[in-house]
């Protein structure tokens, strides 16, 4: 025997609303995972007075001192502001660069400068 609970509702209507419940999520919180999320990566580091020291067999190649450097998720270069780079050759100071903005690598150690770059040679 099978028993049917009787609805105010005809129907048709008792579809659409409880189609209109689901659509409006009952009118409760939308869950976390389904917010829009920024596109593109996120900041993850921020340090400022930054120092990056390169040395080969614990010899000085060179010292690059920055502002402000900024990390962001994903990516393996860093982004520099007020770029100041001291170049040491057989552990001697040879040259200094400048910059108003750079970015650096940290696995491969690459360095790119940009903006008003002056490089002054101590001879």
């Amino acid at each position: 025997m099978t028993h049917r609970l009787a609805s105010p509702y005809p129907p048709l209507a008792a579809a659409a609303l409880a189609a209109v419940l689901v659509v409006a999520g009952c009118g409760g919180a939308e869950p976390e995972d389904a917010r829009p999320r920024p596109e593109g990566p996120r900041l993850e580091q921020q340090f400022f007075d930054y120092r990056l020291i390169e040395t080969e067999a614990g010899e000085r190649k060179w010292v690059l001192d920055a502002d402000e450097m900024r990390k962001y998720t994903g990516r393996d270069e860093v982004e520099l502001t007020a770029v100041t780079m001291d170049f040491f050759r057989d552990g001697a100071h040879f040259s200094l660069l400048t910059s108003d903005s750079g970015q650096a690598n940290l696995i491969t150690h690459d360095v790119h400068t940009w903006g008003n770059v002056v490089v002054v040679t101590d001879d």
